[in-house]
């Protein structure tokens, strides 16, 4: 079992057929394969599979590429399974939280406030030396992002263009801390982040480190406490991000810029 890492070119059309599915399925990055689906690849098309192997099975046209038999996922695979329908179901661009990165910032307009997807009701992250990636939707440049424990600032990012910011070396110990982002029309909104000592427990099926069980992982974590620990669901992924995988980089994009209730439709 495994998924779609990627494909090229991206407008090829490329097919999974499965034992006793009528219907081809589309070959899209996310997708979740399984022993023995045949996956048609045009010629001058490409595929990577990432199977639970934890190996790279790089695929070109023409031809066909049968998937072979790896070891079962079971949870891993729901959760996979789960981001797949949630990331290409008909209705997810479409969530009440999607918003929009930019705004109308002419001399008449009158911008939307500030929203932080992924600083969720409850946020929640974990003590230590942390970095603090953050991405928002609303409000007119400059942007001014800061951190605050009480009166004290641990760290701030100034004259930011661009509706992101990755705030480094922040010292977090247990409590209530406030993120406050700034805009260029002096409009200030602050966002309560709870710093805690331990996170959820982990079930032990995904502690593994290969990339398919650092990815589903991350997926689980996002959905605990509804959505707390999503700070916290990114940073997991940083080491597939770093690699440039492109199933953690459509995460990544999901936490930073869209915010749903759920990441993994697994019910």
């Amino acid at each position: 079992m495994g998924v779609v890492l990627d494909y090229k070119p991206t407008t090829a059309r490329i097919s999974i057929s499965r034992n006793g599915q009528k219907n081809p399925i589309a070959a899209r990055v996310g997708a979740v394969v399984q022993a023995g689906d045949r996956i048609d690849v045009p010629a001058a098309g490409s595929i990577e599979l990432l199977l639970s192997d934890d190996a790279v099975h790089p695929y070109a046209g023409p031809g066909t590429f049968v998937v072979p038999a790896t070891r079962p996922i079971n949870f891993v695979g729901r959760l996979l399974r789960g981001f797949e329908a949630a990331f290409h179901g008909p209705n997810f661009s479409a969530s009440a939280d999607a918003v929009t990165r930019g705004g109308d910032c002419g001399p008449y307009d009158r911008p939307e406030p500030i929203r932080v997807p992924i600083l969720r009701a409850g946020a929640k992250i974990k003590a230590g030396a942390r970095d603090l990636r953050l991405a928002w939707s609303g409000g007119c440049p400059p942007f001014e992002v800061s951190v605050h424990r009480g009166e004290e600032e641990l760290g701030s990012r100034t004259g930011l263009a661009s509706r992101q910011a990755r705030l480094g070396g922040l010292k977090l110990i247990a409590g209530e801390h406030t993120v406050r982002i700034a805009d260029g029309r002096h409009h200030t909104f602050g966002f309560p982040l709870l710093v805690v000592e331990r996170g959820p427990a982990v079930p032990a099926e995904l502690r593994g480190d290969t990339r398919l069980g650092v990815m589903a992982r991350a997926l689980w974590l996002a959905d605990q406490e509804n959505g707390a620990w999503r700070v916290d669901s990114l940073e997991t992924l940083r080491p597939l991000i770093r690699d440039h995988n492109p199933l953690a980089g459509n995460l990544e994009k999901v936490l930073l810029w869209k915010g749903p209730d759920r990441i993994s439709r697994t019910e």
